[in-house]
């Protein structure tokens, strides 16, 4: 009987949970709203810093610095993943390798690292000043501690292991 009463309680807890998520949305956390489409086509890039939204559109890389209410065109035609480390923006484009750029988007400086890029997809991610970059075709991981001034290869065997 333990069991079934332990049950019952998991049953009226869920329920209770689920009218009052019904009855008041308002308090959730996860609010989206409908910004529009920046430039239209496919959104195939997406990275933000505080406000400050990136998001690559069809062939244009466009900047909001208002939550997405309206976008400005920074750069176009290339490019498809996205990272933002504090004032930095990366680019990663099948072709042309990683893009980095110091000034919000204004110029651009292009460089390869080992086996990264033009040979594949090239994929960024940043936390604070943290970089990673990684190739969709080749076995390296790249890490950057400082916006990517300098960077080393990382040990990526220790990723065969995860699921």
């Amino acid at each position: 009987m333990e069991g079934g009463s332990d049950m019952k309680t998991r049953g009226i807890v869920f329920l209770v949970g689920l009218a009052v998520c019904l009855l008041f949305p308002q308090l959730s956390d996860a609010q989206w709203t409908h910004t529009g489409s920046p430039e239209g086509g496919r959104i195939k890039g997406l990275a933000s810093n505080g406000k400050t939204v990136f998001v690559f559109a069809g062939n244009a890389l466009l900047k909001s610095d208002n939550n997405g209410a309206s976008w400005k065109v920074i750069r176009v035609n290339y490019g498809y993943i996205l990272a933002v480390s504090g004032k930095v923006l990366f680019i990663g484009d099948p072709k042309y390798g990683i893009l980095r750029s110091i000034d919000q988007g204004v110029s651009w400086n292009r460089f390869y690292l080992n086996g990264l890029g033009p040979s594949g997809y090239v994929w960024l991610a940043a936390s604070g000043k943290d970089v990673y970059a990684k190739s969709g075709f080749a076995p390296r991981l790249y890490h950057s501690p400082d916006s990517g001034e300098t960077w080393h290869q990382t040990n990526a065997n220790a990723l065969s292991n995860i699921t």
